[in-house]
């Protein structure tokens, strides 16, 4: 995984003035804060530079003398829109379209390609074809809208976190949902947003899933107009 960052983030810089000095920044996982781990960072080299010294972590002593000493001292999922809610557009995706396929049975047209969670490797399936870049901007999820939206909301962290010196923001980058919020007190930014009616064609499908919706919209429209 780590070498993954630093491969992949070298090939945003190629060309650009930072080509050769450019550092990654990622919240503290176990795997990175992990002593083997950091260990081993400070032995792997790339471009000259360290995997260890490429991460962005405290310095100048700051944390010295605590268990967060040398790395940064947790998770901020407001710094990290994957975190925060893109990894939940994809959740929501994959349950739309376990949901079209669900009324197949073996034999049925599409059943060897449906969207199931039913075992590790068919759930493994699903997560692969949804984010898939192949789909283009518009398509998949995330789609590159709402990556460009969530991703730009760190600088609005980034300020808050700012203005406060440093210290913890109660409710900056929550992920429990604006009804928790309005519980504990907290006023969401934006005001009220009114819910839009959806089209029956408005969101993205897998073209695997696109047979099973149809017939998933068809069904269901019946059932209730039984009713």
């Amino acid at each position: 995984m780590i070498t993954h960052i630093v491969v992949e983030s070298a090939k945003l810089f190629v060309g650009t003035p930072y080509e050769h000095d450019w550092a990654f920044y990622h919240d503290a996982l176990s795997q990175l804060t992990a002593g083997d781990t950091i260990v081993w960072m400070k032995t792997q080299v790339f471009d000259g530079v360290t995997y260890y010294d490429r991460w962005i972590k405290p310095m100048e002593g700051h944390n010295s003398g605590t268990v967060y000493a040398g790395r940064p001292p947790g998770n901020g999922p407001e710094l990290m829109p994957w975190d925060a809610s893109l990894n939940q557009d994809v959740d929501c995706a994959i349950g739309r379209h376990v949901a079209f396929c669900s009324m197949l049975q073996l034999g049925d047209p599409g059943y060897d390609t449906r969207f199931t969670r039913y075992t590790p490797k068919t759930q493994g399936s699903a997560y692969f074809r949804i984010p898939d870049p192949a789909h283009g901007p518009t398509g998949g999820a995330p789609i590159s809208s709402r990556i460009c939206q969530d991703a730009k909301k760190f600088l609005v962290a980034l300020q808050a976190i700012r203005d406060s010196l440093g210290v913890c923001v109660p409710g900056l980058g929550t992920r429990a949902g604006h009804r928790a919020a309005a519980g504990a007190g907290i006023m969401q930014r934006g005001g009220k947003r009114e819910k839009k009616a959806a089209a029956e064609n408005d969101q993205w499908v897998h073209p695997d899933a696109v047979g099973p919706r149809t017939q998933f919209c068809a069904r269901s429209k019946k059932r209730h107009s039984e009713l």
